[in-house]
């Protein structure tokens, strides 16, 4: 929260990481417990819905609209992925890439834009395969883990890249290139929730 936060005065109000904890915090609480989960757990893309509603309704701004498009996009494709019986790598390597043109789409945000979007592109390069169908799913869960470890490790080389860029997008479009000495929060943000992710696959 702190980081998120000191990344995104640079040029925003300072509350990314705020503002991404209370969503967060949220999720967690209407996840329930293990023992008696109150999120249908055992469906993904009922799962991803659910959380992009508590996104909607708690974070709110301008980061709360992107991130519930972002969501409910992707809930859309892993159902997709689902009823067509696909790996959970194709799945999510398809659902990101559908998740971010419609970002992109409804944002106006492109790749080298310095925006959260460099973080996803980063791992999207990974995964490219994946999504176009040119590339081999590995064999085994422990292959589909070592792909995932590179696309988060894209990740956060796109969002630490960020640090070089004009923003071309959003607020942070009006500030001068000249103030820019760190990564993007929004970008930031985004590696970060990778991360975690691959932990849980990792542990899983």
């Amino acid at each position: 929260e702190t980081l998120l936060n000191e990344l995104d005065r640079q040029a925003g109000d300072g509350d990314c990481g705020s503002t991404l904890r209370k969503g967060a915090e949220a999720i967690v609480e209407a996840l329930g417990t293990a023992d008696s989960p109150t999120l249908p757990v055992n469906n993904i893309s009922a799962t991803v819905a659910a959380v992009a509603n508590i996104v909607e309704n708690i974070m709110g701004g301008t980061s709360g609209a992107i991130y519930t498009i972002f969501l409910v996009r992707m809930s859309t494709v892993l159902e997709k992925c689902t009823n067509e019986k696909l790996p959970w790598i194709t799945s999510l390597a398809r659902a990101l890439n559908e998740a971010t043109l419609a970002v992109s789409r409804y944002g106006g945000a492109g790749r080298g834009d310095r925006t959260m979007l460099d973080a996803v592109y980063g791992c999207l390069d990974c995964l490219q395969g994946l999504v176009d169908g040119s590339a081999q799913v590995p064999a085994d869960d422990a292959g589909c883990i070592v792909l995932l470890k590179a696309a988060v490790q894209a990740a956060k080389t796109g969002a630490e890249s960020t640090k070089d860029m004009q923003a071309k997008a959003g607020r942070a479009s009006y500030v001068s290139s000249e103030h820019w000495t760190k990564p993007d929060a929004g970008a930031t943000a985004v590696a970060i929730w990778m991360s975690a992710i691959l932990e849980v696959m990792t542990l899983s």
